[in-house]
């Protein structure tokens, strides 16, 4: 009887638990940082005091953005401080190009990252160089205007060693200086040292030069940029910034900290070195996406009510006011279930993973992962303008948009991530080229791919322009994340997040028995357009499963044009 009250005292904890958990009473949420609150719970410490009555959302929501507010004070506050000691190093003429001020991770969020300053007798132009481990991993870039005082961020440092680094300074006049200046980093942290990153260039001489931005998922690990060699170069050492978008501007990106789903979350712009400068809240979390308008403001994949990941909203960018916001329950047919069986459920039955925006068009495109539907519509009305998904399930009103295939080769995608628009591909204004990455969870035969599809707007037909992944089958099967995007080359850069099921029973995996795990790993490709290999990364980790998997992959330049403005002084604000 003793061992029967046990287990039911123990289920009844659990219970309540849940249910705690079920109401958003309860705060599992990491204390440190912005984006991450951890009220003092009083009855812990406590027995006789009253527990709070429930608060009004509205004033709960003002209560959080003010613990905000505070914290984003103190954040920009250090911040401005350091600047303060930066430019007072800068006027120190003691500070040569050879003997020059050297200040790693200066926000203390970049620690891959430095910043250079010095002086030079006559005025100057700048140009860095951090050599790679190969030709293609060099880092290496000049800045503009002839000046004698000189503050240089250094992007793209190897972890765990110095690094010597080349600076050159050459005169109006055409005379050159170069000094080598050793750089000294921390090692990786363990959850990146852990992982394995296996590179082969197959065509050197056909690789898009950058580095290889990734979001990848699991414990300790953050948002990271590895060379061609498969090294760190860069990476933010706070890990609860999460869904980067590394090209939100140019030279700075955007990352969200905070809720995924409904609830409170803070938007950090910054650049490269962990410079921020600009702090946003948005009140219906951040799960997939952030994308820049051309209306000075962005849009986020949120969520708002009972269901999740269905709605998306618009902030801008000089108020920190959310100006618009669209519930894709307006827009689409809820109705349509193509595969219930796998546990969707009706709570998430759109399951939002993009949006892109047309420029110049006030037009959205939307990836909905749970219906196999891509879509473009009007923003922020909504109007649909074609549905590019299997025509089965649909009611009659949304026939009229559903596109028609066309061509000897097509295959719909399924459950499908990151569509972008390309640039125009065939010189006619009334078709649409867009660039995806097709899971294929839905069919019979497994195999994941990148695909280019052709969209002719006034027939409302799609073709099939191009494919890669199909031919390689299983394995590159990518169930739940993935994305394809085009380069400057014209190449394409696949990220293919490989979940396997292992064989849990087996005593060499080290689990108790009865238990099940997935493993995981990442193939990332950059491939030509005639589907020729010419590089690629197979990531995974030292755990037994080799869990490393990657949300998306973009080949991105580490300094940009903004980086030859100074931005030391520049204070940083808060809209909210």
């Amino acid at each position: 009887m003793d061992l029967l009250k046990t287990v039911r005292l123990a289920a009844l904890c659990i219970f309540l638990g849940l249910l705690l958990l079920t109401c958003g009473c309860m705060d599992l949420s990491n204390a440190s940082g912005l984006g991450n609150p951890s009220p003092a719970d009083e009855t812990a410490s406590n027995p006789d005091a009253t527990l709070p009555t429930e608060m009004d959302p509205a004033a709960a929501i003002e209560q959080e953005l003010a613990l905000r507010r505070n914290e984003a004070d103190s954040i920009l506050s250090s911040q401005k401080a350091v600047d303060a000691q930066l430019l007072s190093e800068l006027e120190n003429p003691a500070h040569t190009l050879k003997n020059p001020y050297v200040h790693v991770d200066p926000y203390g969020l970049s620690p891959l990252s430095a910043i250079l300053l010095f002086q030079t007798e006559e005025p100057a132009m700048i140009s860095i160089r951090i050599p790679g481990k190969t030709e293609q991993a060099d880092v290496s870039f000049a800045f503009d205007g002839l000046e004698t005082k000189h503050s240089i961020p250094v992007y793209g440092l190897y972890a765990g060693q110095v690094n010597q680094v080349e600076i050159t300074a050459t005169s109006g006049a055409g005379k050159s200086e170069t000094a080598v200046i050793p750089i000294e980093t921390q090692p990786l942290p363990k959850a990146l040292a852990d992982n394995i990153l296996m590179t082969e260039m197959v065509q050197p001489e056909k690789y898009q030069a950058g580095m290889n931005f990734t979001n990848p998922t699991g414990p300790g690990l953050k948002a990271t940029a590895f060379d061609c060699n498969g090294d760190y170069r860069w990476y933010l050492s706070d890990e609860s910034l999460i869904y980067c978008r590394f090209a939100f501007d140019d030279g700075r990106l955007m990352a969200a900290k905070g809720a995924q789903e409904q609830g409170v979350t803070i938007f950090y712009e910054m650049n490269y070195a962990g410079k921020i400068f600009n702090l946003y809240a948005g009140l219906y979390g951040c799960h997939h996406d952030i994308e820049v308008t051309d209306h000075n403001t962005f849009l986020i994949t949120g969520t708002e009510g009972e269901t999740v990941e269905d709605m998306i909203y618009e902030i801008d960018r000089t108020t920190g006011e959310t100006v618009n916001k669209l519930d894709m329950k307006e827009v689409f047919q809820r109705t349509r279930f193509l595969n219930d069986t796998i546990g969707y459920g009706s709570r998430d039955w759109l399951h939002n993973n993009a949006v892109t925006w047309l420029a110049g068009e006030d037009k959205i495109m939307i990836s909905a992962r749970h219906q196999s539907l891509v879509a473009q519509i009007s923003w922020p009305e909504g109007t649909i303008d074609w549905l590019l998904a299997e025509p089965r399930g649909w009611l009659p009103m949304f026939e009229p948009y559903l596109l028609t295939p066309v061509g000897d080769v097509f295959e719909w995608p399924s459950h499908q991530h990151a569509p972008k628009y390309l640039p125009d591909q065939d010189g006619n204004p009334d078709t649409v080229d867009i660039l995806l990455f097709d899971n294929g969870n839905e069919r019979m035969e497994l195999y994941s791919r990148m695909v280019q599809y052709r969209i002719h707007t006034k027939e409302r037909t799609v073709e099939q322009i191009w494919q890669y992944g199909k031919e390689r089958g299983e394995e590159l099967f990518a169930q739940f994340t993935g994305s394809a995007n085009l380069m400057r080359n014209g190449n394409r850069l696949g990220n293919f997040s490989l979940f396997h099921q292992v064989n849990a029973q087996s005593a060499y995996n080290g689990l108790p028995e009865g238990t099940s795990a997935l493993s995981t790993g990442n193939v990332f490709c950059e491939i030509t357009v005639d589907g020729e290999r010419v590089w690629e990364a197979l990531a995974t980790d030292k755990s037994s499963f080799g869990a490393y998997t990657s949300y998306r992959l973009e080949r991105l330049p580490l300094y940009n044009d903004s980086d030859r403005i100074p931005w030391m002084g520049i204070d940083g604000v808060y809209h909210f």
